[in-house]
């Protein structure tokens, strides 16, 4: 008798360990990864995207530096739903020579005034590559 009392205590046990552990669960981490170009197809290097998630609360923003080739990859992940997409472009390097100097003129930042053609996506597991074209604020 107290055998088969231990045989149902571990089956009872074995059955409802999985359903506790996948209720606890959150939304499931998305990898988002990508590649930034231009209109023209060169491949931007530096700068920041922001993912901010539109509608519904409780998702966090994201972000992520695009890489020399233009490539960048939002780790650990962001939840699945909707984002607008904001690009900053990298910060200019200039010489403390530059900077002190009060004749010199900076040249415009690279990709200074541009912006994403698509400001909007949908991220998903089935969607977690996203291309991203940069073209000129009008």
């Amino acid at each position: 008798m107290k055998d088969s009392r231990n045989h149902f205590r571990w089956l009872v046990l074995a059955l409802t360990l999985p359903l506790l552990a996948g209720g606890c669960s959150g939304p499931v981490a998305v990898e988002v990864k990508g590649q930034v170009k231009t209109s023209t197809g060169e491949p931007v290097s530096g700068g920041t995207l922001v993912f901010s998630p539109i509608g519904e609360s409780g998702r966090k923003a994201a972000s992520a530096e695009v890489q020399q080739g233009g490539t960048y990859a939002v780790t650990p992940g962001m939840a699945s739903g909707q984002y607008r997409i904001v690009y900053s472009p990298p910060e200019q390097q200039l010489t403390e020579e530059q900077r002190h100097d009060p004749k010199f003129v900076a040249p415009k930042p690279l990709y200074m005034g541009m912006i994403p053609k698509t400001d909007k996506v949908e991220i998903t597991v089935e969607n977690s590559t996203v291309d991203i074209e940069l073209v000129k604020k009008r």
